[in-house]
């Protein structure tokens, strides 16, 4: 993305953009190359989608930008149909999202099949080829299915297993060395700790192959070199860490 001047930016169930502008400031902070970025915004909520406007407007960025505005409920009778019905085909995304949203199939006894793999499944067809896939969820506990945030790698783990994809998880840094191999995928979880605590957050980045190889090389590998890091902690997860795709102390 060194060498580009436009990005652009998918972002489902977006509510007031807090994740879309995380993201921005982040491009404003590092990518001095970047002129102008365009973002697709669908959520079901009309006030959200106005508010997420009005926020921008009032913060500052090194380059322009274009929101588009797109409103659609979501069921959970076909997730993957709907996306696709939501998103233009003839679009490619250097970053698609979703936050604390697919959660909500779960919920109020829903009975969802797979929608985080739907989301993936989906993604992945929109997804430019240097670009990256984030999901970000709470850790809620949905009724008999357990935590959100084990049903989430659940779910990732038989996509990525399938067979078919030709994406590669990001981070969590041991499910991008070990997932082929993991033996804990039904228990595992990710978690990161808010606010004292209060607030617990599951996030996993996806991209192509060789784009996953080139992001760790550029960044956890370096930092592993510059002794800026420990190699182990990189493989930490939550209170134990991962290695070689076995949960240990």
């Amino acid at each position: 993305m060194s060498c580009r001047q436009d990005l652009r930016i998918l972002d489902i169930g977006s509510g007031l953009g807090g994740n879309t502008i995380g993201l921005l400031k982040f491009i404003h902070f590092y990518f001095d190359n970047i002129k102008h970025v365009v973002i697709d915004a669908v959520d079901g909520n009309d006030t959200a989608l106005a508010m997420q406007r009005i926020i921008l407007n009032k913060l500052d960025f090194n380059f322009t930008w274009q929101l588009n505005p797109v409103h659609n409920v979501f069921t959970e009778s076909d997730f993957r149909s709907e996306l696709r019905e939501a998103v233009s085909h003839d679009q490619k995304y250097d970053f698609i999202m979703t936050s604390k949203f697919i959660n909500e199939m779960y919920s109020d006894n829903k009975d969802s099949k797979s929608p985080y793999a739907d989301f993936l499944d989906f993604a992945e067809t929109a997804l430019g080829e240097e670009g990256f896939i984030i999901v970000s969820e709470l850790t809620n506990k949905v009724g008999t299915r357990g935590h959100i945030n084990k049903v989430l790698n659940r779910e990732v783990d038989a996509y990525l297993k399938n067979g078919r994809t030709r994406l590669s998880q990001v981070y969590p840094l041991p499910c991008y060395f070990w997932r082929n191999i993991c033996q804990n995928a039904k228990k595992c979880f990710l978690q990161q700790k808010y606010l004292n605590g209060s607030a617990k957050i599951s996030t996993m980045i996806f991209g192509f192959k060789g784009i996953a190889e080139a992001f760790y090389n550029r960044t956890f590998a370096e930092l592993q070199k510059q002794a800026k890091i420990r190699v182990k902690d990189t493989y930490r997860n939550t209170e134990q860490y991962c290695y070689q795709g076995r949960l240990t102390d």
